[in-house]
């Protein structure tokens, strides 16, 4: 989350949340993944022990989904047909990848330098979008609390099939024939 004002003023909220009874199952997945683990420096010095939790990245996903769901819905003013599919990559994932799927994520990034990105919420949430080719169909770049970054495709399913994108592998990424 960086240290967007906004963004401590959302974990405060969320921390205050969990202890909601409506809460309870997204509570106990929460707390079954914190563990106390070592912690090292960037330099690689210990400096002792500390709680941390695993990322649930495929909830994180499905959040991201539905958010892609509401943006076409915002600029085209019609829920998305239904043969379009939405598939989510993650900056950790990109940074986990292989080096052939880090650039071609790389190239698809560099489609929105320069762009007019809209900005909610008071800057902790930004977008924009591209229109890619007729198979692949639109990729939203999102920022959340100017720290975390997601590519988003809403993409033929018919033609590519299911895509998932996540930290475990990144599938081939498609590309038009101009190979943009």
């Amino acid at each position: 989350m960086g240290e967007h004002p906004e963004a401590a003023r959302a974990a405060s909220i969320a921390a205050k949340s969990l202890w909601r009874p409506e809460a309870k199952g997204f509570r106990d997945a929460f707390l079954r993944a914190v563990k106390v683990r070592d912690v090292v420096s960037p330099k690689g010095i210990y400096t002792g022990r500390a709680p941390s939790y695993d990322v649930d990245y495929r909830r994180i996903h499905s959040v991201v989904e539905r958010i892609t769901l509401g943006l076409y819905f915002w600029e085209f003013e019609q829920p998305m047909p239904s043969e379009l599919a939405v598939s989510v990559l993650d900056g950790m994932s990109i940074n986990r990848s292989p080096k052939t799927e880090r650039e071609a994520v790389e190239r698809i990034a560099g489609k929105f330098a320069g762009s007019d990105f809209h900005s909610r919420a008071g800057g902790c949430f930004k977008f924009a979008r591209k229109s890619i080719d007729e198979s692949v169909g639109h990729i939203w770049s999102m920022r959340f609390f100017d720290g975390f970054d997601f590519i988003a495709a809403a993409y033929d399913q018919r033609e590519h099939g299911p895509m998932y994108y996540g930290p475990e592998y990144v599938d081939e990424l498609r590309y038009d024939s101009r190979g943009t």
